[in-house]
């Protein structure tokens, strides 16, 4: 395994999840001790984003923790080919977004194709040495948010960690 330089989080609508993702490891990218990790760039995207904002409940957990970066910037992104073929590792939030990537994108091209099923795609959970899909808080509480984001967060951490041992 090798240390990405260019990495894409996806979930569906880049509001809740990815982004959230995307902030955690830019935090814990920018704290790490291992300075060959710095310079590794961090995106997301959503597959069908409808909206361009961060959730207002993404928003306040990343405010709530502190992370001394700018969210107020951000906007949603759609998923294209030029985000996933310039990416050198891609975390979705859900298996099933795995599928979709492959078959959107290495659809007409057979060498692309399986470079995406040989590891450039991977869950999030996959990312941190785990299993699992992370499920879509749209539409819940600030709690069942909360609970989820939590678990983003988490899953961020241990990716980081698993680049330091290798850096």
């Amino acid at each position: 395994m090798e240390i990405p330089q260019k990495v894409l989080v996806i979930c569906y609508g880049n509001i809740c999840r990815s982004p959230v993702a995307e902030y955690m490891l830019k935090y814990y990218l920018k704290n790490s001790t291992i300075s060959a990790l710095k310079s590794i760039e961090i995106r997301s995207a959503g597959l069908d984003p409808s909206f361009r904002e961060m959730s207002l409940n993404s928003q306040r957990y990343l405010e709530k923790k502190n992370i001394g970066l700018d969210i107020q910037k951000f906007s949603s992104t759609k998923i294209s080919k030029d985000l996933v073929q310039e990416s050198d590792i891609i975390y979705v939030l859900e298996q099933y977004m795995k599928d979709t990537i492959i078959s959107r994108f290495g659809k007409n091209n057979i060498e692309e194709s399986n470079f995406l099923k040989n590891g450039k795609v991977q869950t999030l959970s996959e990312g941190a040495s785990l299993s699992g899909d992370v499920e879509d808080p749209y539409g819940m509480d600030y709690h069942g948010y909360e609970v989820i984001l939590d678990k983003i967060n988490n899953l961020c951490k241990q990716i980081v960690k698993n680049w330091e041992i290798i850096a």
